[in-house]
């Protein structure tokens, strides 16, 4: 396990296009290059993976979650979810893209 963590975080910091900086530029990275898409893909389901935590660990002292998945969601899942979210609200493509994906995530994964 602990190598094939370290395979994947040796592979995003050595491929362009790992860091995305705003919406537009993680819109560019999941849509272009294959190797960007797969940049792309480690990104989200790594933010995916930490925002749950963060959420699970919020939940557990009271406060409510931030979004809710009724599901397992895959990375191609996740990419679809952002990509959808930046075409449908042109004006956050200068946001980061961290608030980019939390939002879309809150968006497509409401709490009742």
């Amino acid at each position: 396990m602990t190598r094939t963590l370290l395979l994947i975080f040796l592979l995003i910091i050595t491929t362009k296009g790992a860091y995305s900086a705003s919406g537009q530029q993680l819109r560019d990275d999941c849509t272009g290059e294959m190797i960007n898409k797969i940049s792309c893909l480690y990104f989200l389901g790594g933010f995916g993976a930490a925002g749950l935590e963060i959420n699970d660990r919020i939940a557990s002292n009271g406060i409510k979650r931030l979004w809710c998945e009724t599901n397992k969601i895959t990375w191609t899942h996740r990419r679809k979810i952002v990509l959808d979210y930046i075409d449908k609200n042109p004006k956050i493509k200068n946001s980061e893209a961290a608030t980019v994906i939390i939002d879309a995530h809150i968006a497509a994964f409401p709490c009742k």
